[in-house]
C-alpha cells in the first residue's frame, strides 16, 4: 500500500554546489594570505645597510658582493638562513661566514679568514699556505702583514693540498 501525501526526499544538489564552492573559497584565501606574506616578507626583509667585520684581506664591498648574489641575495631573512655558521670552501683566505639579522634592511656580516703562515714565490707567482702547509691560494700579488719565507724547495704545487716539503716540520718552524 502507498501512503498519500508523503514525498520521497532527494539530496538537494545545492547543498554538494554550496561545499564546494567554500571550498574553492577557502584555497583562494589561503593562497591569497601566503603571496600577500610573502611579497610582504620579501620587500620588508630587503637589504639597504651591510655591516662587515673580521675581514682583512678582502674588502667589505667584496665580501659583500661575495654573499649577496642570487633572486634571494637582497633578503635578509634568507641571507641569515643561508650563511648560519657556514664553512666556505671556494674563496681563498676565507674559512666561514656568518650573516646576523640586525634590523628588517639591516644585517652584519662576520668574516672568519684562514690564518695565513707564510707564501712562497714558485713561477712568478706567490703561493700562500696556512700553518698546516696546505696552499691556500697562488696569486701573482704580494699580501701586506704575509711573511716571504725562502729556502723551501718543491716540484709542483696543487691548490688546497699541502705543500709539498721534504719535511713536514718546517711549518712549525715557520710559525
Amino acid at each position: 500500500m502507498k501512503q498519500k501525501g508523503k514525498r520521497r526526499e532527494y539530496p538537494k544538489k545545492k547543498k554538494t554546489y554550496e561545499k564546494v564552492l567554500s571550498a574553492i573559497a577557502v584555497i583562494c584565501v589561503t593562497v591569497s594570505i601566503v603571496f600577500i606574506t610573502g611579497l610582504c616578507l620579501l620587500e620588508f626583509f630587503q637589504v639597504k645597510t651591510v655591516y662587515v667585520e673580521g675581514n682583512v684581506h678582502y674588502s667589505s664591498s667584496e665580501i659583500r658582493d661575495m654573499i649577496m648574489v642570487g633572486d634571494l641575495g637582497d633578503n635578509s631573512i634568507y641571507l641569515s638562513l643561508k650563511y648560519k655558521n657556514k664553512t666556505i670552501e671556494d674563496v681563498p683566505f676565507v674559512s666561514a661566514m656568518h650573516v646576523d639579522i640586525v634590523s628588517p634592511d639591516t644585517i652584519k656580516i662576520t668574516v672568519y679568514e684562514k690564518t695565513l703562515a707564510g707564501c712562497v714565490e714558485h713561477l712568478g707567482e706567490y703561493v700562500y699556505f696556512d700553518r698546516d702547509g696546505m696552499v691556500v691560494e697562488c696569486s701573482p700579488n704580494v699580501t701586506e702583514g704575509v711573511p716571504i719565507v725562502s729556502g723551501l724547495t718543491f716540484d709542483a704545487v696543487v691548490l688546497y693540498e699541502p705543500l709539498p716539503v721534504a719535511n713536514n716540520s718546517v711549518f712549525e718552524t715557520i710559525l
